[in-house]
């Protein structure tokens, strides 16, 4: 009840933002990519790089009562054909390692608290190929907790809104991705004041 009608409302801001960092990373020049998109609302990560890079396809998962619009969204785009749809609680999903190029977590990590946040960073790490980027996109407060206000503000909703989510802050993210073990960890800004967090598994 809290998520269907949040992604609703977000689902253009977000493809917006995903577009850009899209064709900041290149995406229309890396044609058959394996998206993965965990927690994906109506999935505007997952259409950003399949409308920009030709011939890809994406695992989309959401919980049951969001992924319909999803599927609704992706079919209204035209992609239904490149898209597989997974509901359910993405912790307990399972792969191949290594069987996708590019693992999105958009505005996800800020509902799992610290602990499953390690897990579903270690979880993407397994599942991307060696050298594949992971994009971690959300609000993220400054580490003082005070000097962006709306990122703080996000944080608070979580922390009323979710079981287990709070704020996070840049210091806990960039750590967290080079605990999981990424490298060449970076912050980019597709559109003002979204942001989000790309790092790459070694090769």
């Amino acid at each position: 009840a809290f998520y269907a009608p949040l992604v609703q409302a977000t689902f253009p801001t977000q493809l917006r933002c995903a577009t850009r960092l899209g064709l900041r990373l290149g995406w229309a020049r890396r044609p058959g990519l394996r998206v993965l998109d965990l927690g994906a609302g109506r999935a505007p990560w997952a259409i950003g790089v399949l409308e920009l890079s030709a011939g890809s396809t994406a695992v989309v998962n959401d919980l049951p009562g969001v992924i319909e619009l999803a599927v609704d969204t992706v079919e209204h785009r035209g992609l239904s054909d490149r898209v597989e749809f997974r509901a359910g609680d993405f912790h307990s999903l399972s792969w191949e390692p290594g069987e996708y190029d590019v693992v999105v977590l958009g505005h996800l990590l800020r509902t799992e608290g610290e602990e499953r946040s390690h897990a579903l960073l270690a979880a993407a790490f397994d599942a991307l190929s060696p050298g594949g980027p992971i994009v971690v996109a959300d609000y993220f407060a400054d580490n003082d907790r005070k000097f962006n206000p709306f990122g703080v503000q996000m944080g608070l909703t979580m922390l009323a809104n979710t079981e287990r989510g709070g704020m996070l802050t840049h210091g806990l993210v960039s750590g967290w991705l080079r605990s999981a073990g990424f490298e060449a960890v970076r912050l980019l800004e597709p559109i003002a004041v979204n942001q989000a967090y790309v790092a790459a598994k070694p090769h």
